[in-house]
């Protein structure tokens, strides 16, 4: 590898394949996708230090495979515009901010543990804190979808977002 930062280069690389993978299988139905990219992060939390190391390291700056991530960012983001056509998602939210947000929401309380800790009494790894967090995520997902689709659709379970 050369180096520190070639390692680090690789194995952010054979992460990003494993992620792909896994995102891929992931429901299309934020009340379900939300919770199950919640119990993907829980079950690898080297990728969130990979994350914040590679923000602490490179900032603003061009990251590893930028150009493959981006286009995987875009098709993720073409999938809830997709969504957002069908009616099964509110078009009033920016599908980019929407899906940054979903991303947020998920690997929040892994990147900073102990702030999840102060502000619920509970730590992360306690089976009582990832249980509260797969419920309100359920629960915040009805924020963003229609109302029709929330009461009667089923879960569209044709990829992810």
């Amino acid at each position: 590898f050369g180096d520190k930062e070639g390692l680090f280069r690789e194995v952010l690389r054979r992460k990003l394949e494993e992620r792909a993978a896994w995102l891929a299988s992931a429901p299309a139905d934020p009340a379900e996708s939300l919770p199950y990219w919640f119990r993907i992060a829980l079950r690898d939390p080297e990728w969130v230090r990979l994350l914040e190391w590679e923000a602490l390291q490179w900032r603003e700056q061009r990251v590893i495979d930028e150009e493959h991530r981006r286009q995987n960012a875009a098709q993720a983001i073409k999938r809830l515009r997709r969504r957002q056509a069908e009616g099964q998602l509110s078009s009033e939210y920016d599908p980019g901010q929407l899906l940054l947000s979903m991303m947020a929401i998920t690997a929040y309380p892994l990147a900073f543990p102990q702030l999840a800790r102060l502000v619920t009494g509970l730590s992360v790894s306690d089976p009582e804190f990832q249980s509260r967090r797969e419920v309100f995520l359920r629960q915040f997902a009805a924020a963003f979808q229609t109302p029709r689709h929330a009461r009667s659709s089923p879960p569209d379970k044709s990829g992810s977002l």
